[in-house]
């Protein structure tokens, strides 16, 4: 709900921000020219990310496969077959460090 009232205001307030702005530009301020383009592709900006961040807040579909865990699990299992190389590596890398220096006080 929150979204829709940003997006209520920022949208008109932008349309109101670019005619005020080509007021200025037709009355001789020739640096208003710009804001009179600017402004409503910040307008055109507040819709999209309106719509993004709204697709981001659905669900995700059941069928949906899950993300391929970033850890070992915690009793030292390896890491699944299709992990990226990569992670694999580094959480390598992280086991290591962490070995020679845990963390803690000096």
């Amino acid at each position: 709900m929150r979204l829709h009232v940003a997006l209520a205001i920022v949208v008109p307030g932008c349309a109101a921000a670019g005619v005020f702005e080509l007021t200025r530009a037709l009355s001789g301020n020739e640096l208003s020219w710009v804001y009179v383009f600017e402004w409503p592709l910040f307008g055109v900006f507040a819709v999209y990310m309106w719509w993004r961040l709204l697709q981001d807040e659905r669900p995700a579909r059941e069928d949906a496969r899950p993300p391929v865990a970033d850890r070992r699990a915690a009793d030292g299992a390896p890491e699944p077959e299709d992990a990226d190389p990569e992670l694999v590596a580094w959480n390598s890398y992280l086991a290591r460090l962490h070995a020679s220096e845990p963390p803690g006080p000096v």
